[in-house]
């Protein structure tokens, strides 16, 4: 059995039967968002008819810093940079704001290329500095990209192959204390906390997740950038200035209506779970993160994050 680390990332895509979404840099940033919700995605890349060529990433954290640059003033944008005047005049003539201007509006989503033969190794690194997303493209075959390969492909493809290699079935063995794993700076906000507020602090802050926590400061829950979706989707925009609590339980709601069921998402362990139950978890809750308590539904204490484990697999041999 060859090395997990030289799988070739078009073998990832294969895994997982992809079909690449792409999003014209000329439309409307509204018709772009509407696409990601109805795709079921959270980022597409945006194609350039002019450059003919892939000129960067739409995601929802552009969107959010969008929305929070018509609605709050002391959201830290370079005001000299020219897209951010071009968005500002385009409001004040209130014209549509093309995707292009918004691409990587949240300087948070550089636009990454590999080749398809490129070794999974190669991407866990780019994955390792924080970038969640990378176009798999053959040089000189702009207009026919194979595919974007997530943070999430490549967690999935290790939870599907791990039992096949002894190093990595050793290592999903060992616990989050034992391998020191997560991020003990957390972030966090009260049940109260206007939603607004929370996308601020984390456009400012640079994180994409808050955990959302009790008077006693026990974990209830968390709020993340791509919930945003879910306030497009409803057009509930008044739920930008309810509480955190609010969105948290309409998202709830809108999944039990989607499922038939009600639905509260797994996101919370404890150090002495296994890597191998926290992988699980992630991949089950298709989430970017997961909180350590200090018990069950208790105080967090760190957060994992897909990067997190990225930085793991790259240390380990």
């Amino acid at each position: 059995m060859g090395s997990w680390k030289s799988v070739a990332a078009e073998q990832l895509l294969a895994e997982e039967s992809q079909t690449l979404i792409a999003v014209n840099a000329d439309t409307p940033v509204e018709l772009a968002c509407q696409t990601l919700i109805e795709r079921q995605i959270s980022s597409a890349p945006v194609w350039d008819d002019q450059t003919q060529s892939y000129v960067g990433l739409i995601d929802f954290r552009d969107i959010v810093s969008l929305l929070l640059l018509g609605i709050r003033k002391d959201i830290m944008m370079d005001s000299d940079s020219k897209p951010v005047q071009a968005i500002v005049a385009a409001a004040q003539a209130e014209q549509s704001i093309p995707v292009r201007l918004a691409t990587d509006l949240s300087s948070r989503n550089p636009l990454h290329r590999v080749q398809p033969a490129a070794p999974f190794m190669d991407l866990i690194r780019v994955f390792g500095s924080g970038i969640h997303r990378i176009l798999v493209i053959e040089d000189g075959e702009a207009v026919q990209a194979r595919g974007l390969v997530s943070q999430m492909t490549g967690i999935k493809y290790i939870w599907a192959h791990y039992e096949e290699h002894a190093a990595l079935t050793e290592l999903f063995g060992k616990t989050i204390k034992d391998l020191k794993l997560g991020t003990k700076s957390i972030m966090s906000v009260g049940t109260n906390t206007k939603v607004v507020d929370a996308l601020t602090i984390m456009i400012k802050q640079e994180v994409t997740s808050l955990a959302v926590v009790d008077n006693l400061g026990a974990l209830v829950s968390s709020i993340d950038m791509n919930d945003v979706k879910f306030i497009v989707k409803s057009a509930k925009f008044h739920l930008l200035h309810g509480s955190v609590l609010q969105l948290v339980q309409f998202i709830e709601q809108q999944h039990g209506i989607a499922d038939g069921k009600d639905m509260a998402p797994t996101f919370d362990v404890t150090e002495s779970t296994p890597l191998r139950q926290v992988v699980a978890k992630l991949v089950a809750t298709k989430t970017h993160r997961i909180w350590v308590v200090e018990h069950a539904r208790g105080r967090p204490t760190s957060v994992i994050s897909l990067t997190d484990l990225y930085r793991l697999f790259m240390a380990s041999e």
